[in-house]
């Protein structure tokens, strides 16, 4: 037997007598209670978001997880869980909640919008596109979908004629938008202009 079968043997040994002699005695204490049974939902919540704010953004995760399980209602407590997901960069984290979630409510185009910009920041680019098309079809209106597609389909599909007309929706919804300059310059010229 070498030093590591024998190291182990002796402490599978070492541990059996308290095996039994530790679930006996567990079991004459009685029954151990829960201590987080009596908070709430909305606490749980509540000290998610102020462990956000203090900057433990892991606690603030586990808190905002466990604020669902106990109730929260759900669309309340998830764009803020993604949030602290993304500030604390665990994009593939906020990725796993979000999608399962927007596939039993596929018209929040704002969560949608914010997966499409966190996949695109993980170079998942058809993904990405699939999202920004998604948050369009549920709301042409949304300027910052149509900027980040059009860039998305110029830079990394090389097809400036799509990202053309998405260039140009984002002019059309805003005009003096934070993006107006870069559209502009990104839009195809056109013939006897």
């Amino acid at each position: 037997m070498n030093v590591t079968a024998r190291t182990l043997a002796l402490a599978l040994v070492a541990l059996a007598p308290c095996g039994v002699g530790c679930a006996a005695r567990a079991a004459q204490q009685g029954p151990t209670t829960d201590p987080m049974a009596s908070v709430t939902a909305q606490q749980l919540y509540d000290t998610g978001l102020a462990a956000a704010r203090a900057g433990d953004l892991v606690r603030a995760e586990q808190y905002l997880v466990a604020s669902m399980q106990r109730g929260m209602p759900e669309p309340r407590v998830l764009r803020q869980l993604v949030s602290v997901c993304v500030q604390a960069s665990r994009f593939r984290a906020a990725v796993a909640y979000a999608r399962p979630y927007l596939e039993r409510h596929p018209h929040d185009w704002a969560l949608r919008y914010l997966l499409g910009t966190i996949l695109e920041g993980l170079d998942e680019h058809q993904s990405a596109r699939r999202e920004l098309e998604a948050v369009i079809a549920d709301n042409a209106r949304h300027a910052e979908a149509h900027f980040l597609l059009a860039t998305l389909l110029r830079e990394r599909f090389n097809d400036p004629v799509s990202a053309d007309v998405h260039f140009r929706q984002y002019i059309e919804i805003a005009p003096d938008g934070s993006h107006a300059e870069e559209a502009r310059a990104g839009m195809l010229r056109q013939v006897g202009q």
